[in-house]
């Protein structure tokens, strides 16, 4: 079983500090439904930094990550953000 591929994905809607899941697994996808263009989000396992994404753009986007995460998935954003988080 590869988990980046078998679905379906589990996904939340974040719109402010998430905690999206409280022990390992697989980040999918952050879908930018709507940003403001001073926004940053960033994505955290644990207390390591996975990923930091500025916007410049705005029009909405999916990003594809399919990265493992150990300890727990946070979503941090700063600004005005409406995103959708696809998970397992």
């Amino acid at each position: 079983m590869n988990s980046a591929n078998d679905f379906p994905w589990d996904w939340v809607h974040v719109t402010q500090n998430t905690l999206v899941r409280m022990s390992q697994g697989v980040l999918h996808t952050i879908v930018i439904n709507q940003s403001d263009d001073k926004g940053l989000c960033t994505v955290w396992d644990g207390t390591a930094l996975i990923a930091s994404i500025t916007t410049d753009f705005d029009q909405p986007r999916t990003l594809i990550f399919d990265l493992e995460f150990h300890t727990a998935l946070t979503v941090v954003v700063v600004g005005t953000w409406d995103l959708t988080v696809t998970y397992k």
